[in-house]
């Protein structure tokens, strides 16, 4: 009896329509189906095997398919692709797709470098290795990942290797969706380029995300050798502890329109400018904390964070590092109405030029503001709408209040407000003064340091 349902089996599409099984019980599903032969697939080697896709087949795992690649050191590979394929995997809404440590995903072994290789996953995916025996997904042209309601991504010790067509496609896509908010997690991905690293024949850029991944974790990702770095658009998300290092081309292909930015804002001759988070909750941004950035854009100029436009950036404690000898190139590159937002140290070896700001990009040094709500009796306060204003009006936020009645940014961590702007390298226009804010007693609930700020509920 077979394990799956199957649909169209063909030249050109594998069609998975339900059941739950092994890669070994859907290779004996496709080799019972096609009359006791390997016209779909075949399988090779002694535990771990490897099973291989002929031609240009697309997997399509339909809505009700589990498909469990556990089989540790086992390989999934296309084994004679003659053209592009879009996609190779379809791995729909309502699917499962478990991977176990040390499993090879091979999306064209013949490695021409000429071919499309686009793989969608909108079901829910939980690919975990481990340290000692990560996943290794290779020769792609892009991972679509869709952040759809009701499905979650867990990636833990995934290895992402070598693109196979263009410098320009991320290879792992993360994709906004259906105003859809999932807890997923992508932790310890190393991305890189291992066929040509760092040259003009490199592949790929290592990750891009388009929309609000406010909720999913992306921890300990590292994108290396690869021709460009990371791309954003309409982005808000949090990168902690991301490396960025020796891409070819630029290691920040683009942010644009990224986090909130209705307006310019804190010209230095205009008094009262409306914030950067004007009418936005919890400040929306993207968020690079303990992040490093090290030797990039060797094609010349060495920028190691390069560059940005139009968006709201956060940099925490981040290194920026050239160390191929010499002193050279740029730490931070702020570019078309970006505001780079720095909070807390950052460290700079062997830079030329530390921040770097053009067309109207900024520098913006921060301070955060540790604020709680409670009611009369101490009790926290959940949900309270607190509008925030700083003293001379440059600031007007509104933020609410979590289930301890702490007041967070959208990723739970402190707010920021702007303490001084960089006009010129390391000459700063303050946005302080030492004022003293006049506001109703009842209003007040808590400043963080001075009290320069008016906090109305």
């Amino acid at each position: 009896m077979a394990t799956f349902e199957l649909g169209s089996l063909g030249s050109s599409l594998l069609e998975v329509r339900e059941g739950t099984g092994t890669l070994e019980q859907l290779y004996q599903d496709f080799y019972t189906a096609a009359g006791n032969a390997e016209t779909y697939m075949s399988k090779t080697g002694s535990d771990p095997y490897t099973y291989s896709i002929h031609g240009n087949r697309e997997l399509e795992l339909e809505s009700g398919v589990t498909l469990n690649i556990t089989n540790t050191g086992d390989t999934l590979q296309w084994d004679s692709r003659t053209g592009s394929d879009s996609p190779v995997i379809d791995h729909q809404r309502g699917a499962v797709l478990n991977i176990g440590e040390g499993v090879t995903i091979d999306f064209d072994t013949s490695i021409t470098r000429t071919w499309y290789s686009i793989s969608y996953f909108e079901g829910t995916t939980n690919f975990q290795g481990t340290s000692s025996n990560p996943i290794t997904l290779k020769n792609l042209f892009s991972l679509y990942i869709y952040n759809r309601e009701g499905e979650l991504h867990t990636w833990d010790y995934v290895n992402i290797e070598d693109g196979s067509y263009s410098t320009y496609n991320g290879l792992l896509q993360l994709y906004y969706t259906n105003n859809s908010q999932n807890e997923n997690s992508f932790t310890n991905i190393y991305i890189s380029e291992t066929i040509s690293p760092t040259t003009s024949s490199a592949r790929g850029l290592g990750l891009a995300i388009y929309g609000d991944w406010s909720k999913t974790t992306l921890n300990n990702i590292t994108i290396d050798g690869t021709y460009y770095g990371a791309k954003f658009e309409g982005a808000i998300c949090k990168l902690s502890n991301l490396t960025i290092k020796n891409t070819y081309g630029d290691p920040i292909y683009d942010t644009y329109n990224c986090g909130w930015l209705p307006k310019w804002y804190y010209n230095p001759d205009i008094a009262n400018e409306d914030s950067m988070f004007y009418n936005s909750f919890n400040q929306p941004k993207v968020t690079f904390d303990n992040c490093t950035f090290q030797d990039n854009k060797q094609s010349g100029g060495n920028y190691q964070f390069y560059y940005s436009k139009a968006s709201i950036i956060k940099l925490k404690d981040c290194t920026f590092s050239y160390t191929l000898g010499g002193v050279s190139g740029r730490g931070i590159s702020s570019y078309y109405g970006t505001k780079c937002l720095l909070e807390g140290t950052q460290t700079y070896n062997n830079i030329s030029i530390d921040r770097y700001w053009y067309y109207n990009g900024s520098i913006h040094w921060t301070k955060t503001l540790d604020l709680t709500v409670e009611d009369v009796s101490g009790n926290p306060i959940e949900g309270a709408s607190i509008t925030i204003q700083q003293s001379q009006g440059y600031e007007r936020e509104t933020l609410y209040s979590d289930s301890n009645g702490e007041v967070l940014d959208v990723f739970g961590d402190l707010p920021v407000f702007v303490e001084k702007i960089e006009v010129n390298f390391r000459i700063f226009y303050s946005v302080f003064k030492p004022l003293e804010p006049e506001h109703p007693a009842e209003t007040y609930i808590f400043y963080h340091e001075r009290p320069n700020y008016r906090t109305y509920i």
